[in-house]
């Protein structure tokens, strides 16, 4: 009897050694799987298309690609909760902005995972009228791409100005984010999506 005893033993315990031993690759796995996610970082899938609230009382709107789950300030928030940002001489100013995907993690889990790390960025979208600007704009239209020139606040931007909305305006749009990989990913896509919202009825 005892005999069969330390053999049963014996073979809970190499049941057990082998449960175990099927959970380290698992692990293994899963986070191989969550390191190559975070370094592809957020791509043109992780766009929605946004439309602007009207900027003025013709209905002229915006269309843009924001990185999901961006959402635009809200200037006055007691006046209606305006999101265009009216400033002298015509000028009106819309901002989004948003912590990165992985901004609701730990932040031990942040500094492990890389690329998980808060990302803080914006898209500032200038409308002014056009009579306003006479004077020509230099490289009018083209992305400009520029790093922040300080190692303790990583910064990558993407300017263009100039850009037609309409007959009656034109824009600046300003696109930055901390994180390199999300910038890279996504900031062709977002500068090239912002224009003039038209109705379908009106196409």
């Amino acid at each position: 009897m005892a005999c069969l005893d330390i053999e049963a033993n014996a073979r809970t315990r190499v049941r057990r050694r082998l449960r175990l031993g099927l959970w380290g690759p698992i692990a293994v796995a899963v986070l191989a799987l969550l390191w190559m996610v975070s370094l592809l970082g957020p791509s043109y899938s992780n766009l929605e298309l946004y439309i602007t609230p009207p900027l003025d009382a013709e209905g002229t709107r915006v269309q843009l690609l924001r990185p999901r789950g961006w959402e635009p300030m809200i200037f006055q928030p007691g006046a209606g909760q305006k999101v265009w940002n009216k400033q002298k001489a015509g000028l009106q100013v819309l901002a989004l902005t948003r912590t990165h995907w992985s901004s609701g993690w730990p932040s031990w889990l942040q500094r492990v995972v890389p690329g998980g790390r808060a990302n803080v960025g914006s898209l500032i979208v200038n409308v002014f009228p056009t009579k306003l600007r006479t004077a020509a704009i230099h490289n009018a239209g083209v992305e400009l791409v520029s790093r922040s020139a300080s190692p303790a606040f990583p910064n990558w931007n993407a300017y263009t100005d100039g850009v037609p909305l309409g007959s009656r305006y034109t824009m600046a749009i300003s696109y930055n984010c901390t994180n390199r990989t999300t910038f890279d990913n996504t900031h062709s896509a977002v500068m090239k999506s912002v224009r003039l919202y038209i109705p379908v009825s009106k196409r």
